[in-house]
């Protein structure tokens, strides 16, 4: 059946260029979006980490003239058993940490699905068998515009939470923490206001930006990173990507990178970016010798009241992390999950079973084999050991 939607696919660095004005607009005015929607986002990545810009393209849908949709992807050939499977997918990279496509939020939400599906033009174009996009919240808009696609067509998957605090005064938010809690961390705040030096400082204005970068780096290298290899400054690609990030954003006062010093020191750096209703700790360098004064802490505590303002934009702060190390401070959890649609076509009735048993077997081998060994292998153990001193 044909579809009421008109879809047009651009390539490339050259097609980003042509849809930008329209992406842009349609992000000015969509509503519920997040900085990884926009197209200062996809320029940077485009910029920096894309390695063969000709693989990526955009997929706008219309409905009677009216840009709804904008979908960036990625193609990928893959060879099951000698059979060639297209799989289409929201760019992934390490640094490129939640995704989503855009929509103009209408309501009802637009059947994304049931578009794809029914162009002719883009299966000549861009055949497609699985559309694959990871770690995308629970609110987004594609969980949303997938939402009726049929349980044999699509998994999606919960693989990760993401914390987020929803800004109030700051006592109220340390009000919510148990008594005990509070009092440990008054003393350490306590301690730390006595130290000389101490103090916090935000680059906003693209000079400033530029020599706090430079600080972010030395940073974030100074440790752990350094040793693995995953430091920005060890990574030209990367390096490029948040150089231009933040020449991007700033031009929007959008972003920012926060400082923490201690005895003339920085301990903490952290790169946010300003969304139209969020605050993001996009990217953290810590210096690991000031750690017994907790500067991760102070530095979230310093930025709980940087951006909490009732009557601006502003309303949360998001840690860009699901890791458990700030729930003392009982932050939102926000469901994240993996999302693949199948096409229905032979290819993606072949997917979607390789992918549903891949799924299962790791599901079976995560709370079933592996706890199993492990309980039975410390049995062992205990009966080897009592055995022992029986003896």
């Amino acid at each position: 059946m044909e579809s009421r939607h008109k879809l047009s696919i651009f390539k490339g660095l050259k097609g980003f260029q042509t849809i930008r004005p329209d992406w842009q607009a349609l992000f000015d005015k969509a509503g519920r979006t997040h900085f990884f929607h926009s197209p200062q986002w996809y320029a940077s990545y485009l910029a920096a980490l894309e390695k063969n810009p000709d693989d990526f393209f955009i997929i706008a849908i219309y409905e009677q003239d009216h840009l709804r949709a904008i979908i960036p992807l990625r193609r990928q050939w893959i060879g099951i058993k000698g059979i060639g499977v297209s799989i289409l997918s929201v760019p992934e990279h390490r640094h490129l940490t939640y995704r989503d496509i855009l929509t103009d939020g209408l309501s009802p939400p637009l059947d994304l699905y049931q578009a794809l599906c029914g162009d002719n033009r883009l299966a000549r174009l861009v055949p497609w068998d699985l559309l694959r996009i990871k770690m995308v919240y629970r609110s987004s808009f594609a969980m949303e515009s997938f939402a009726g696609v049929p349980a044999l067509r699509s998994i999606k998957k919960k693989v990760n939470r993401c914390n987020i605090f929803f800004l109030e005064p700051f006592e109220t938010m340390l009000g919510k923490l148990s008594k005990s809690t509070r009092k440990r961390l008054r003393n350490k705040r306590n301690r730390l206001n006595k130290m000389p030096g101490f103090h916090f400082q935000t680059a906003v204005s693209r000079q400033q930006l530029k020599e706090a970068y430079r600080i972010f780096l030395k940073i974030e290298s100074s440790g752990w990173k350094k040793e693995t290899g995953s430091a920005v400054a060890l990574n030209q690609a990367s390096d490029h990507f948040y150089r231009a990030l933040y020449r991007a954003f700033s031009s929007q006062n959008a972003c920012e990178i926060n400082l923490m010093w201690i005895k003339g020191k920085p301990a903490v750096a952290e790169m946010v970016l300003v969304g139209p209703g969020g605050a993001y700790t996009l990217k953290t360098g810590y210096d690991e010798s000031f750690a017994h004064y907790s500067p991760g802490h102070f530095m979230v505590e310093y930025m709980m009241q940087r951006y909490y303002d009732p009557q601006g934009p502003v309303k949360q702060l998001n840690l860009m992390t699901g890791k458990s190390y700030m729930d003392y401070m009982r932050p939102q959890k926000e469901e994240v999950y993996d999302l693949y649609l199948f096409k229905h076509s032979l290819k993606g009735d072949l997917l979607t079973t390789i992918v549903r048993f891949r799924y299962l077997a790791r599901k079976l081998l995560v709370e079933k084999i592996r706890p199993f060994i492990r309980t039975h292998s410390l049995t062992y153990k205990f009966i080897q050991k009592t055995r022992r001193k029986k003896k």
